[in-house]
Formats: C-alpha cells, sequence, structure tokens
C-alpha cells in the first residue's frame, strides 16, 4: 500500500481501511489498527493562511503565537466561519466517513501518530493540534516525548482540547545534525534520544551512507505510536479473559480501552498549565521501560 518512501494517496488508504473489518472472522476476534502515519490535510491554522490569508492575517495579529484553531474558530463570525468550516469538512469528508465507522465498530480499535509539525510551524506557543486521523474521537492519539519525560521539540499534541482520547509515550527526542530538519540524528550525543530499530535496506535514508550495521535510530510519534498500540493490545486481552472468567463484567470495548490507557495507565497526568504541553497524559517508556508498566502481572 505504501511506496518505497512510505507514501500513498487518500484513496488507496481509505480503499484499504474500509477492507479492515473483513479481516475479522467472528465475533470474538478484536483487530488493533497501528496507523504510524497521519493525512496530508493542514492543520487549521495552515488551511487559514494557504486559503484565507487576510483572515489568517487579522488573527494573527490579534493571537500572536497563541493561535490555534480552536480560538480562530470561536473568533470568527458570519461568511469567514462558515468558509472556514467548509474547507476544513471538504479536506477531510471521506477520512472522517471511514473512521466514523471504523471507530463505532465493536472489534476494532484505532491507534494513531499524533504527528511531527511541531517543528515546522514555528514553534508556536500553543502546540499543532493532531494531524487526523489522530485527531478524530474515538480514535487513539499518540504524541511523543524524550527519555526523560520532557515533550519531543517535534511532537503535535496528543489530543484535540476536551476530547480526552490522547497520550504520550517514549518516540525520542534526537539531536538533529542540523536543527529543524526531520533528517538526520547527530549519534555523537550520548546517550542518543532515540527509538532502535531494525534497517534492512542496503543503503541508509537521505543520501547518508551504506547501511553497515542493519540497525538505525527513529525520531517520532510513529514511533511512540506502537508502544502504546501493543500496551493497549495486552490490556483488551486481559480485559476479555476476565469477562470470561466473570460473564457479569460489563461490556469492554474501544471506548472504555482507550479511557482506562489515558485516564488508568499513565505515569505522568495532563499538565493544563504549560503552554507546550502536549494535552496528554504520559506513559513512562524508554529503551529501559520493560519493568516500569503498571497493572500488569
Amino acid at each position: 500500500m505504501l511506496n518505497g518512501y512510505g507514501v500513498t494517496d487518500h484513496h488507496a488508504m481509505i480503499h484499504a481501511l474500509a477492507h479492515l473489518p473483513h479481516l475479522l472472522d467472528n465475533e470474538k476476534q478484536r483487530l488493533i489498527v497501528n496507523l504510524s502515519l497521519g493525512f496530508a490535510i493542514p492543520p487549521g491554522v495552515e488551511v487559514l493562511r494557504l486559503w484565507m490569508r487576510e483572515t489568517y492575517a487579522a488573527l494573527e495579529a490579534q493571537f500572536g503565537a497563541n493561535l490555534t484553531l480552536e480560538n480562530a474558530l470561536a473568533a470568527l463570525q458570519g461568511d469567514d466561519r462558515a468558509t472556514l468550516q467548509a474547507i476544513l469538512d471538504d479536506l477531510h469528508a471521506a477520512l472522517k466517513d471511514i473512521i466514523d465507522w471504523l471507530t463505532t465498530h465493536p472489534q476494532i480499535l484505532m491507534v494513531a501518530a499524533a504527528g511531527n509539525d511541531n517543528r515546522f510551524f514555528g514553534r508556536r506557543a500553543v502546540r499543532p493540534e493532531p494531524r487526523w486521523p489522530a485527531r478524530y474521537d474515538g480514535v487513539l492519539g499518540v504524541a511523543a516525548v524524550g527519555r526523560t519525560g520532557e515533550p519531543a521539540d517535534y511532537s503535535n499534541r496528543g489530543d484535540a482540547t476536551g476530547n480526552g482520547n490522547g497520550i504520550a509515550t517514549f518516540g525520542g527526542n534526537a539531536t538533529r545534525v542540523n536543527d529543524g530538519d526531520l533528517g538526520v540524528i547527530d549519534t555523537r550525543m550520548t546517550p542518543v534520544d532515540a527509538v532502535i530499530g531494525i534497517y534492512a535496506s542496503e543503503q541508509l535514508t537521505l543520501g547518508t551512507g551504506e547501511n553497515e550495521t542493519g540497525w538505525v535510530y527513529w525520531s517520532g510519534t510513529s514511533f511512540a505510536t506502537p508502544v502504546i498500540t501493543a500496551l493497549a493490545a495486552n490490556l483488551w486481552d486481559m480485559r476479555l479473559a476476565e469477562r470470561r472468567q466473570h460473564p457479569s463484567l460489563p461490556a469492554y470495548g474501544p471506548q472504555e480501552l482507550i479511557n482506562e490507557v489515558v485516564t488508568q495507565l499513565f505515569t505522568t497526568s495532563r499538565d493544563t498549565t504549560d503552554p507546550d504541553t502536549l494535552s496528554t497524559p504520559t506513559i513512562a517508556a524508554s529503551q529501559e521501560w520493560a519493568t516500569q508498566w503498571r497493572g500488569f502481572p
């Protein structure tokens, strides 16, 4: 589905998502979909900048670095507000339809990366909202922190304000050779604040030479997301096993799973006073995280 650069188009992705329920053979099976990707739909503030430049200039003068989609929609009235909302609706109508359908399926959980846009949009006082599909209600959005628990400088918020469907965990916060570039990690820094993973290609990306070891460093919300996906899979399996032993327990579906991950398993609570907040609680994780989970035998 993805090409050699990890890219596809909206039609191919939506077609693949529509096929997911057919992978379930019976009502006892569960499916967790790890979407370590984001759809290239501009965040709301960028929609303003690209298509409503005069309105964007006025709002930027009013809000400065604190300009967000939420306060833009609150400030706009009449035709300007209707135009912005129509653009947003048109940009992701097909994606929203398929995600809304999947998130109402009682056997499917969607987990999605929040996105790495904070580095590109001027590091505003308020981080960019999650990319779609992480932004949607019913999808568990994942932001990233570094090995000491600080928000990764590239990470979007993991939760759109008020949704309560975001979490953050280790995704690395490595120093780049060129600051502001998502490219080459500076391995001269010790320790390297990054996820370590297998890489099979003979050549490294971005023209950085031959792959001599088969291992590379990665940073991004895409690499935090599988940590949460694995946690959610184990937790869902455990809760379903409890219900097989005790049938009187209430049903436990995707929304109950999201609620438990976000409200019960975190090790650092949501900080609403920090303007640089990820708007999520954080689950501690690093290369040494395996013994630190709570709630597991």
